[in-house]
């Protein structure tokens, strides 16, 4: 459960960072 928990977190992180940087790119147009 602790595995499966820290995977979902960390998927988390990546669709956050990669929205993030989505954003950006957005605001550079």
């Amino acid at each position: 459960d602790y595995i499966n928990k820290k995977n979902t977190l960390n998927t988390t992180c990546s669709v956050s960072y990669f929205l993030i940087k989505y954003l950006n790119l957005l605001c550079y147009i």
